[in-house]
């Protein structure tokens, strides 16, 4: 005789928890959804990336506007120019890290370092945003239509942007020294957010799922761990 499915294991269910109650609607997939693992890992990795960012969300209204104004703006762009912007964007950025010689030694004021961590952790936010896109844009095999294709780029190319703006593109970014310990474990979560970066990358050209899988592996890794290091900065 096949076991009925109690109700807690009902997908309807699941996914109601997912939505209200994401720590048991993660355990309750995880045990008992009949989802492909990747799915899985996707849905882990967006959940993640939603939460961190949600608590800063009410207290940063001029975020909230900038980003408004993002998607309407990308709303209007083709797929095209969105990828050629954010191309050209990245490359000037390298080039202006290749031909600055001297490194500026200045220290931050607390409110220009507090400006460059809101501009990273709404980089990070926007790459999570086309992350939960990317769901809808794949079969159950890990296959990726075309537009998949353009959220993967924009996607690794957005954690390559967070980089350079927590790096310092032009100036290195050099905290006040009350923030020094949290800068310094931001920088190594930010390390795990560039491993997705490039695993993304080579999953645009493989589609392999052991490089989606690692991807978003280095992304639960990269929230987790910057969480703590940007509420303390931010607060």
């Amino acid at each position: 005789m096949i076991e009925k499915k109690k109700w807690y294991q009902k997908t309807w269910f699941i996914i109601l928890t997912l939505i209200f109650f994401f720590p048991v609607g993660i355990f309750l997939m995880w045990k008992f959804a009949n989802w492909s693992s990747t799915i899985k890992w996707i849905v882990t990795a967006v959940i993640a990336i939603i939460a961190l960012f949600s608590f800063f969300t009410d207290s940063t209204d001029n975020n909230q506007t900038q980003n408004n104004e993002i998607e309407k703006s990308t709303e209007e762009k083709t797929t095209e120019d969105k990828k050629n912007v954010e191309k050209k964007s990245v490359e000037e950025a390298s080039k202006k890290i290749q031909k600055s010689k001297v490194e500026t030694s200045k220290t931050m004021s607390e409110d220009e370092y507090k400006g460059v961590i809101k501009s990273y952790q709404m980089q990070i936010q926007l790459a999570g945003e086309d992350l939960q896109k990317l769901t809808t844009e794949m079969n159950d095999s890990g296959r990726l239509t075309n537009k998949g294709k353009d959220l993967v780029y924009a996607i690794y190319g957005g954690l390559d942007g967070a980089d350079l703006i927590l790096k310092g593109a032009k100036e290195k970014v050099i905290p006040p020294e009350k923030y020094d310990i949290d800068h310094q474990n931001l920088l190594s979560a930010n390390e795990h957010f560039q491993n997705a970066a490039r695993y993304l990358e080579s999953y645009e050209n493989s589609e392999s799922p052991d490089d989606l899988n690692n991807a978003l592996k280095e992304l639960s890794i990269a929230t987790d761990n910057a969480d703590i290091d940007i509420r303390n900065i931010l607060e």
